[in-house]
């Protein structure tokens, strides 16, 4: 008879093997889900980056226009409103 028989309790587990089984998993599992969210952080930055170099380009165009519109201003008002608007 085993010793755990005379005083009613369980012989020890060996839960190491499973712990361990499930840390791995547990880890595995963790780092797939940082890989998803590198994933999704990247093509979020490449979003950004791309809606950036747009309003860039599109400041550049209306500072540009805003430019020939001092351009032509300057020339009206250096002709002394000879030009006269009917």
């Amino acid at each position: 008879m085993a010793l755990w028989e005379n005083y009613g309790s369980a012989p020890p587990s060996q839960p190491q093997a499973g712990v361990a089984a499930n840390a791995s998993d547990e880890t595995k599992q963790a780092i797939k889900d940082l890989q998803t969210t590198e994933q999704k952080i990247v093509g979020q930055l490449q979003s950004v980056h791309q809606t950036l170099a747009s309003e860039q380009a599109e400041t550049k165009r209306l500072s540009d226009q805003a430019k020939g519109i001092c351009w032509q201003m300057a020339i009206y008002q250096g002709l002394g409103g000879a030009l006269q608007v009917p």
